[in-house]
């Protein structure tokens, strides 16, 4: 017996084009299945017999019927489809995140079948495969069982969410470094069906953020002159100075700095931070007429952030620096409202948009003759724990 594993895109654009699909929906076709082999012969012989075929789960549900039968013949009960279920919605699958998603009760599972037993049968299975970090299924298996479920069972798909989401915040509260980062990771990759988010958001998290050292010093303000000017330096260097502890840095495997992000705490500012960064003055304008802040309420300014190759566009880094953002949300205590500063806001805008975040122009603020666009966000109407719920 020899593993077949997906096809390499040269490898499923010749097969396509041996079976006859027009090049205009190789493509297409290849992507909707990955290069999974099995996938690509549906494909090809739903083509062969219409000549048209739809490459979502939802367009094709002759080939998802096919593969979950293929996929999921192995099951020999419904606590093994549930763990099945379970392992498809999770980025990444351990032993234990699977007994807090399983509660036996709400599954009819027997006492007999534990997390142990299910998550060994599940290593077992040809589609799953294992990282360091846990076991997750092939691509596309992943794809049919959570369009699956979530048509024959949008109930359980919610509950499955509600269960992850309250396992992974309960190890941010509690975890630091690469774990809380991975937690973070997880957190937001029960959101990835959602068009937004596989859009504006890239899943790898190889690289932890660190507290900001004497020597990313001059290389902060080396990128920031190099993408906002000068001034935007000039200011930059204040807050380094001012507030270092606000500073979060990513270096790459070879040690050079990514990016970083500078998280201004406006409620240990004064006048002269005010005269100094015209965001500032435009935060506190904005405080002082629609939040004012009480006794011991924080509020933060997400004033500087960018990676150094692709400054504020979608990659790997700029997804970590939001994951970063996040744990400032859920960890900052008695935070009552943030600002998030973007030099494209309306790029930005079905992203921060999808995480609740409103555009407050009246605290834009120009810097020379550049403008910057500002989000915000209440954190006394909204918690963050209603915030997860909601998204």
């Amino acid at each position: 017996t020899i593993p077949l594993r997906n096809l390499s895109p040269d490898e499923g654009r010749e097969y396509l084009e041996r079976c006859g699909i027009p090049p205009e929906q190789q493509e297409g076709a290849f992507n909707f299945t990955h290069g999974h082999p099995l996938a690509l012969s549906l494909i090809a012989d739903l083509f062969s017999q219409r000549g048209k075929v739809g490459f979502t789960p939802e367009e094709s549900p002759d080939v998802v019927k096919t593969l979950l039968e293929r996929f999921i013949q192995q099951g020999p009960g419904p606590a093994h489809r549930a763990a099945l279920e379970a392992c498809a919605l999770a980025r990444v699958m351990t032993e234990s995140l699977l007994d807090q998603m399983l509660d036996m009760r709400a599954t009819g599972t027997s006492p007999s079948n534990g997390a142990r037993e299910l998550f060994d049968w599940l290593r077992g299975l040809s589609f799953i495969q294992s990282s360091a970090e846990g076991l997750f299924p092939h691509d596309l298996a992943r794809e049919a069982i959570v369009a699956d479920l979530h048509w024959r069972n949008p109930d359980w798909y919610s509950e499955l969410h509600h269960r992850a989401r309250a396992y992974y915040t309960a190890n941010i509260e509690k975890s630091s470094g690469m774990a809380q980062q991975r937690a973070l990771l997880d957190l937001v990759y029960l959101h990835r069906e959602n068009p937004v988010i596989r859009s504006f958001f890239e899943f790898q998290g190889g690289i932890l953020p660190e507290a900001m050292q004497p020597e990313d010093h001059g290389v902060i303000l080396e990128m920031i002159a190099a993408n906002e000017g000068e001034e935007s330096a000039r200011i930059a260097a204040h807050w380094l100075g001012r507030q270092p502890q606000g500073v979060t840095v990513w270096h790459a495997a070879d040690g050079h700095l990514a990016g970083f992000l500078v998280a201004v705490a406006l409620h240990q500012t004064d006048e002269s931070d005010k005269m100094t960064d015209p965001a500032v003055e435009a935060a506190w304008t904005y405080l002082d007429k629609h939040v004012r802040l009480r006794t011991g309420e924080t509020s933060l300014h997400f004033r500087f952030w960018m990676a150094e190759e692709t400054y504020q566009s979608v990659s790997s880094v700029q997804s970590l620096i939001f994951l970063a953002v996040v744990k400032y949300y859920l960890t900052t205590p008695r935070l009552a409202f943030t600002f998030f500063s973007c030099a494209s806001p309306e790029f930005w805008a079905p992203m921060l948009g999808y995480a609740n975040l409103v555009r407050l122009p009246e605290a834009d603020f120009r810097v020379g003759e550049r403008k910057f666009g500002v989000y915000g966000h209440d954190w006394r109407v909204e918690t963050p724990a209603r915030w997860l719920s909601i998204l």
